[in-house]
């Protein structure tokens, strides 16, 4: 499931770029955002409202903040961590979520809960996540500017504040310069947030099945935006394809994720580590 919605995730955002509703909605939040600490504010915000999955989190946030970010001189760098930081925690946190049914399915197959009840059991451990709480919280300090920037993050800043605000040698995927935001703002506002509302929809009716919902909201896009022509079938059908090039790599990095855990349930490391973990947990709970 993971896997399959990663391809997906990058067509629907394909399609989002390729009829301008992203240019629409970032041009939208240029003229709410007045300064640097707002811009980052919004990307984090921003990234708190699109839980549903963090790679179309990901993707969506930084397509349409990166023109303003831009603007205020943020670096590309503070930008992506921004987001990440965000897109993955919130997806943690919130329970209508891709990772929190991939981790209930999990649960419910290694017995760790009842058939049925993963989500339930989910649900019980969110308060006790504490990579989630936290990491959210620094990443907010981040954004208000009460956590200093550090290393490679300070250098990044300095550069950006110079001009240059693309490390060096690094390329923006390029999905046609002759795009154009939407004539009238408001509907350029819902042919970005309605696809989404569509896919949390069709989720929710399929029975919380994600990779169902994004397809649905996919073949729901391709037709809202085709009756509307702002762009011809042939080159929605070209953003679908060019949404499977642009997510190869983190495709190729979860593929390999799961060819790892299959060879070490093959070499029995993760039951190896499990019962290390508890013979560890025993003897701490005896001695205390």
């Amino acid at each position: 499931m993971d896997h399959s919605r990663v391809w997906l995730d990058g067509r629907s955002d394909c399609i989002l770029e390729k009829g301008g509703s992203i240019l629409s909605f970032s041009d939208m939040l240029v003229n709410k955002v007045k300064s640097r600490n707002q811009s980052l504010l919004m990307t984090f915000f921003l990234g708190i409202l699109i839980f549903i999955d963090d790679y179309l989190n990901a993707i969506a946030i930084s397509s349409s903040m990166k023109k303003i970010t831009d603007g205020y001189q943020v670096s590309r760098e503070k930008l992506a961590y921004l987001v990440d930081s965000t897109a993955a925690p919130i997806c943690i946190l919130v329970p209508i979520s891709t990772w929190a049914i991939f981790f209930s399915s999990l649960l419910e197959a290694n017995e760790v809960a009842e058939p049925g009840q993963g989500i339930a059991a989910y649900i019980q451990a969110i308060p006790y996540m504490a990579y989630g709480w936290v990491t959210l919280g620094i990443v907010f300090l981040v954004a208000i500017g009460k956590m200093p920037d550090l290393g490679a993050m300070k250098k990044a800043e300095e550069r950006a504040r110079n001009g240059q605000v693309k490390p060096d040698g690094a390329v923006d995927i390029d999905f046609g310069s002759d795009i154009k935001a939407h004539s009238n703002p408001t509907m350029g506002l819902i042919n970005f947030l309605l696809p989404m509302v569509v896919l949390v929809g069709a989720s929710w009716y399929f029975g919380i099945d994600l990779l169902a919902g994004v397809f649905v909201a996919i073949i729901f896009t391709i037709c809202f935006y085709g009756f509307q022509k702002l762009v011809t079938m042939n080159e929605l059908f070209d953003a679908v394809y060019d949404g499977i090039k642009v997510m190869l790599l983190p495709l190729a990095t979860v593929i390999g994720g799961f060819m790892l855990k299959s060879v070490n349930d093959s070499l029995g490391l993760t039951q190896y580590v499990i019962e290390t973990v508890s013979l560890i947990y025993l003897l701490s709970t005896s001695l205390l």
